[in-house]
């Protein structure tokens, strides 16, 4: 009986032992979207050195307020750094008193961070944004910290 105990924990080991990491986990995330800030609730998986990250975000300053929902293709550089690139689309309403200027469209993503076993940081740029007013040539710079659960 130990005989065949042993033969099938090294078995097993020999199985996955050709099978690469996988981590996921969700997180939230708080940051700024170059002057207002933003929270952040998403989806990240990673299997060996690529994954895959979704997230919503909500970004509200005063008069200004953006909902987007973006999703990234994401490869690591090195152990904790790693890069994306992706597309998002988003909604974005304006108000002054009375009136509002409502507006959304599409725009292709990109970011780089660095992760560490219980949060990151990152920094992602969204150039041009393809909105229904016209295309913003404008980058919007998001810096975010994140922590997972």
């Amino acid at each position: 009986m130990k005989k065949l105990i042993l033969a099938f924990i090294a078995l097993s080991s020999l199985c996955f032992a050709t099978e690469k990491k996988r981590e996921s986990f969700n997180y939230n995330a708080i940051g700024l979207d170059l002057v207002a800030p933003s929270f952040t609730i998403g989806c990240r998986e990673w299997k060996g050195d690529e994954g895959f990250d979704i997230n919503t975000s909500l970004s509200s300053i005063l008069i200004i307020n953006r909902l987007s929902i973006n999703a990234y293709y994401l490869k690591k550089l090195n152990d904790n750094t790693y890069l994306g690139i992706g597309a998002g689309t988003f909604l974005a309403l304006v108000t002054n008193g009375k009136h509002g200027l409502l507006n959304g469209g599409v725009c292709p993503n990109i970011k780089f961070g660095k992760e560490s076993t219980n949060c990151f940081d990152e920094i992602s740029v969204s150039v041009p944004q393809f909105a229904k007013l016209g295309t913003v040539y404008l980058p919007l710079i998001t810096y975010r910290h994140g922590f997972k659960f």
